[in-house]
């Protein structure tokens, strides 16, 4: 009988734990008590891989004493007590270093254990050999073992696997196959699992031991982040702690867990300390699927297959379980760099959109000295003010007089004092002659030419005033659009209107992006202090279309998020659709993680909240297709785009019914909370 498969009630995520044993050196009774200390709270978490130091048991810097036989048999006696606790938490993991003599050879080990089983050892590949490491004085490289034939060995009563090669399938975990790596295996110039990873394995831990030196925190974080992003996993390490004897050397302690290159959790000169994160392996799944690691396999690159040693794990519940589940910070705001990093990341997406307009005007063949005639429409909004610093940075650049950039304002029946404002000073500012060219009259006239007297209020007035727009701007010069990201994500554009131009500068750029760059271009003066000011001006108005009249104060009477929804949101959840795969159902749990009760978004939401404007955001999406097939030209600027010619291709006439229906199933959880 065929099992249907049902949602996923862990959404693909995995939790890790690592942790350093406040140990004893030669002392592997004592060790193995803090580890089951450990281990259990570890369990108590819910953690489902758990990871500690090299040599744990016995701790690394025993040196010499690791050939007594005093030492080997207090390890096994040390090690059967780990297995023996491990059925206290049969849900669980984990893995301990130990010294085990296999044959005649005395190895460097991870053992890995669950349920009062040991699942597979991994002898170390690569000892660590030169300055204060001399591990071969004491231990045997795995590849002896491969070279002798010896693929199994007796460990306490039990019959295990051993070999470089094994991974471990944790069958009921969404797309796990754990690697384990030790130290020195994961620092040569081809990392041991990278050999994994091309081997099938998606989930990676590197028990360490790494003494400390000025800088090393630092080299370690390059390392495993790089082996991260290059084989989009997750990776967890752990070193040796400051318990470690301190006769030539001190040893930090450092953990961390990343995330395909994003680090989770940290810590470092500590012991006694349980780092847990969950680790999204349906994100690595969606990641190797549409990139290049997809098609690293055994057979390309001359390997032999993995033992592969299956097991099972019980997966995480966090649709039953509640909203706050999740033991990892989700950022509310994911096209936004990191403060440290704002100027580097905002010079660069200029240098992108200034680059490609450049490119674009040059090929079109100008000899003009002076530089090619452009126009671009300024509503005294946030697109056309990006799109305009961008054009102007352009000329600056190149050296071309700004009085070739055709700024036209077009005032329609939504047009107000503030934006009409902002439009005519933020040319003036920056030196560039403005046009303003009023399309109430000839929208009237357009409106009443195809038999509908103007209502003011409706879609068919709405759209001939953008579609008038679009005619003026394309019979002056080569138009410059300013539709962004998330417009094009909604369908928050009219076909054929602004949603038409020659080239657009802003095709990749989120609106909450766009505030960020335009926001650091006030910040930094870039283009002096009488256009940041109006900057500050153009960010404090509140984003409309402006294409219904203003009330009888004034006011913009049309607010774009009252219809579509906050752009934060409708941001995060294209991110996460996009950029990671996420199903509705998950992107729910995310985001109520990220912006439930965060004082760092600009409005406090509810899970009612944001179901409402997931699932809004969902139903705009799928019929919005026809439009983004018909988009102009934009660069790329970071790793989500809508284009049909770049990283999104989609048939317009596509069944959304999935999507909602994924969604539906926090309805009854949201009703009864």
């Amino acid at each position: 009988m065929i099992k249907t498969p049902k949602i996923r009630k862990d959404f693909g995520f995995v939790r890790v734990g690592t942790a350093v044993p406040r140990g004893a050196i030669g002392n592997p009774k004592h060790n193995a008590r803090e580890i089951i200390k450990l281990a259990k709270q570890a369990a108590a978490r819910g953690v489902q891989v758990f990871a500690t130091p090299e040599l744990g048991l016995t701790m690394y810097t025993a040196r010499d004493l690791h050939h007594n036989m005093a030492l080997q048999e207090a390890t096994l006696s040390a090690l059967g007590d780990v297995v023996q606790a491990s059925s206290d938490f049969p849900n669980m993991v984990i893995i301990v270093g130990a010294p085990l003599l296999v044959n005649r050879w005395l190895m460097n080990t991870c053992v890995v254990i669950q349920n009062n089983r040991i699942l597979g050892v991994v002898p170390k590949t690569h000892l660590a050999e030169g300055g204060e490491f001399e591990e071969p004085r004491w231990f045997t490289p795995a590849e002896v073992l491969r070279a002798a034939g010896v693929v199994e060995m007796n460990l306490l009563g039990q019959t295990v696997l051993i070999g470089n090669d094994l991974q471990f399938a944790l069958e009921g975990l969404f797309n796990t196959t754990l690697a384990v790596t030790n130290c020195q295996d994961d620092y040569n110039d081809v990392a041991v699992s990278q050999l994994h990873s091309a081997r099938g394995a998606t989930l990676f831990v590197n028990i360490s031991a790494s003494t400390h030196l000025v800088t090393k925190p630092a080299f370690r974080r390059r390392t495993f982040q790089s082996l991260s992003e290059r084989l989009q996993a997750p990776f967890v390490f752990v070193a040796a702690g400051p318990m470690e004897s301190t006769t030539d050397n001190v040893f930090d302690g450092q953990t961390f867990i990343y995330d395909s290159g994003s680090l989770l959790a940290e810590s470092c000169r500590e012991d006694d300390v349980l780092l847990v994160a969950d680790v999204d392996m349906q994100r690595a799944a969606y990641d190797r699927m549409r990139g290049a690691a997809a098609s690293q396999t055994p057979l390309t690159i001359g390997l032999s297959p993995a033992r592969v040693i299956r097991t099972n794990i019980r997966s995480l519940n966090f649709l039953d379980d509640g909203f706050d589940q999740l033991e990892r910070t989700v950022n509310p705001h994911p096209f936004i760099p990191e403060s440290s990093v704002r100027k580097e990341v905002c010079d660069d997406i200029f240098w992108n959109q200034t680059t490609a307009l450049k490119r674009r005007l040059q090929s079109m063949g100008n000899s003009d000295p002076q530089g090619p005639r452009v126009s671009i429409g300024i509503s005294g909004g946030l697109d056309s003010t990006l799109a305009l610093l961008v054009i102007a940075q352009v000329y600056r650049n190149q050296g071309w007089d700004l009085s070739q950039i055709d700024a036209v304002t077009m005032p329609g029946f939504g047009t107000t004092k503030k934006t009409r404002g902002s439009a005519h000073r933020l040319c003036e500012a920056l030196g560039i002659p403005i046009s303003e060219l009023p399309i109430t009259n000839i929208t009237i006239e357009f409106l009443r030419l195809i038999g509908h007297e103007p209502c003011y209020n409706c879609s068919l007035c709405e759209n001939a005033q953008a579609h008038m727009r679009t005619v003026i701007l394309f019979r002056r010069n080569f138009t410059v659009g300013t539709e962004d990201l998330s417009e094009a994500l909604l369908g928050w554009c009219t076909y054929g209107g602004d949603q038409y131009s020659m080239y657009n500068v802003n095709a990749s750029i989120p609106k909450t992006l766009a505030n960020y760059i335009v926001r650091y271009a006030a910040d930094e003066k870039l283009f002096g202090e009488d256009v940041s000011e109006v900057l500050y001006d153009v960010l404090a108005t509140e984003i409309s279309p402006e294409l219904l009249p203003p009330d009888k104060h004034g006011k913009i009477a049309q607010k774009s998020e009252d219809a579509v929804g906050p752009y934060e949101l409708n941001d995060f959840f294209m991110w996460h659709m996009l950029r990671g795969g996420a199903s509705p159902a998950k992107i729910f749990l995310l985001a109520v993680q990220a912006f439930v009760g965060n004082p760092v978004v600009s409005a406090g939401y509810s899970p009612e909240d944001i179901y409402y404007w997931l699932e809004n955001s969902i139903h705009r999406f799928f019929p919005a297709q026809f439009k983004r097939d018909g988009v102009p030209g934009g660069a790329m600027v970071g790793t989500v785009s809508l284009s049909p010619r770049g990283s999104w291709r989609m048939p317009a006439d596509a069944d959304k019914s999935v999507w909602p229906e994924s969604l539906a199933v926090w309805a009854e959880r949201l009703i009864s909370a």
